[in-house]
């Protein structure tokens, strides 16, 4: 199923089915459980705790690549990709 959202730009464009999505829809859904909502919540929280902490990586380990927040998003793309939609729809929301 395609999933569509709005651009201010240039109207309504295509997104993937991620694994952040398919967590989201857990939390959102009407069956969502409280395990659900923590999940969800662990997962933001995390989210921008880490992607802070990320930055610290540059100054600290300079020979290394870029290993910030962008560097993640691009590991969980490929993550994605590799699983494809059809996959990702059937993790668990422990699995996200």
């Amino acid at each position: 199923m395609e999933k569509w959202e709005p651009n201010l730009e240039n109207g309504w464009i295509h997104t993937a089915h991620t694994i952040e999505r398919q967590l989201k829809l857990y939390a959102k859904s009407d069956e969502a459980t409280e395990r659900h909502q923590i999940l969800w919540h662990a997962w933001n929280q995390n989210k921008r705790w880490l992607a802070q902490l990320l930055e610290w990586t540059l100054p600290s380990f300079q020979t290394f690549s870029y290993h910030n927040a962008t560097h993640s998003e691009s590991v969980l793309y490929n993550i994605e990709r590799l699983l494809g939609e059809e996959r990702i729809k059937k993790l668990s929301a422990t699995d996200c």
